[in-house]
């Protein structure tokens, strides 16, 4: 069931504050009343992620995944071992960014 939202909320705010609001409103990705909904509840705001940003983080997943299984191949040989001691290293910086990225 939808929400039901039954109470306007109005102030005033100076032309510094609004121009400062308007540029948080277009970097969000949120409208101006969902931007301060969520400021009410949450206390802070976290723009959404553009779809550049998710196709990144699936491109990056997928890199991620690849390199993982390489190193398993890798190390199930010996004459790998130093490819395998790079693609770890390789992959864990990706899973660094990645969570880096969903923290933020």
């Amino acid at each position: 069931m939808p929400v039901k939202y039954v109470h306007k909320v109005s102030f005033k705010i100076t032309k510094e504050e609004k121009e400062l609001l308007d540029e948080k409103i277009k970097k969000s990705g949120y409208s101006k009343s969902d931007l301060l909904r969520l400021l009410v509840s949450q206390g802070a705001i976290t723009a959404k992620m553009t779809v550049a940003e998710k196709e990144a983080i699936n491109t990056l997943k997928g890199v991620a995944n690849n390199l993982n299984q390489l190193a398993k191949k890798a190390n199930q040989n010996e004459d790998f071992l130093i490819l395998y001691a790079s693609i770890v290293n390789t992959k864990d910086l990706v899973d660094e960014f990645i969570n880096h990225i969903y923290k933020r």
